[in-house]
C-alpha cells in the first residue's frame, strides 16, 4: 500500500514545488550537512547509506564532500528522477540507487560507516523495524543520523516564509516565500531561522556525545534508555 502511494507522481510533484529549487532551503541544507559531517566525523572514503533518498539531493551533498553513497527509496518514480539528476551532476559512479523498503534492506550487516535518514521515518508506519534495519547495516562504531521536522519547525519557516505553503499554493503564489514580504526581510528571516536551527542541531549532537560518555556502555543497546 505504501509503495503504491509513493508511486503517485502528483505527490512528488507537490513536494517538488514546495521543497525543491529553493535557494534559502538549499543553503540551510548545505549547512546542516556540513554540521552533520563535522560531528559524525566519518573516515576518509567512508561508505554512506542515504535512507529514503527521494530525488537524491542529500546523496549529492554527501558525494560532493568526498564520500561514496548507496541511496535507497521505496518509489521507482522518484528514483528515476534521482538518477537523472545524479547523471547531470556527473556523480553516477559515486551514488548507487536501488528501490528498497527501509524495513527490509538487502544490505549485509555492518556495511556502512554512516547512515543518513532525513524526513523519512514520519512516513513509515513500522518505523521501529526501519530503525532496527538501519542499525543492523551500520558498522560497529558507525554513526546513524536521523532528522525529522514538522510544519512548526524552523526549516518550515525557511521554506514558506510568512505564509504557509498550502496558503501560498492556493493563492497562486510561489510557495518558496511571499514576495510581498520583501527580499531583505526574507534574507533576515532565513539567517535567523538557520542560526537557531543550526544551534539546536549542535546542542543535540553535543548532548548525545556527552550522554554516551556519561552512561554505561550497554545503555544504548540494552533498552534502558526507554525505562523510567
Amino acid at each position: 500500500m505504501l509503495r503504491t502511494t509513493y508511486e503517485d507522481f502528483s505527490i512528488h510533484d507537490r513536494w517538488r514545488a514546495i521543497y525543491r529549487n529553493n535557494p534559502r532551503l538549499d543553503e540551510l541544507n548545505d549547512r546542516i550537512m556540513d554540521r552533520m559531517l563535522h560531528y559524525a566525523a566519518p573516515p576518509a572514503g567512508a561508505l554512506f547509506l542515504d535512507a529514503g533518498c527521494g530525488t537524491g539531493d542529500h546523496s549529492i551533498r554527501i558525494t560532493r564532500r568526498g564520500y561514496e553513497c548507496f541511496s535507497v527509496d521505496l518509489s521507482d518514480t522518484i528514483l528515476r528522477q534521482a538518477e537523472k539528476k545524479i547523471q547531470q551532476q556527473g556523480l553516477s559512479s559515486k551514488v548507487h540507487l536501488s528501490c528498497q523498503a527501509l524495513e527490509n534492506l538487502s544490505f549485509a550487516d555492518n556495511t556502512f560507516d554512516c547512515v543518513h535518514c532525513r524526513g523519512v521515518l514520519m512516513h513509515v508506519p513500522d518505523w521501529q523495524a526501519a530503525v532496527a534495519n538501519l542499525c543492523r547495516v551500520l558498522k560497529p562504531g558507525g554513526k546513524l543520523v536521523i532528522v525529522e521536522s514538522s510544519k512548526a519547525s524552523l526549516d518550515a519557516i525557511v521554506v514558506a516564509g510568512p505564509a504557509s505553503n498550502e496558503e501560498a499554493v492556493k493563492a497562486g503564489r510561489d510557495p518558496r516565500g511571499d514576495q510581498n514580504f520583501g527580499r531583505t526581510s526574507m534574507d533576515r528571516l532565513f539567517w535567523f531561522a538557520s542560526q537557531i536551527l543550526i544551534t539546536l542541531f549542535d546542542n543535540s549532537m553535543r548532548w548525545v556525545s556527552a550522554s554516551r560518555k556519561a552512561l554505561p556502555l550497554n545503555f544504548w543497546a540494552s533498552g534502558e534508555s526507554r525505562q523510567g
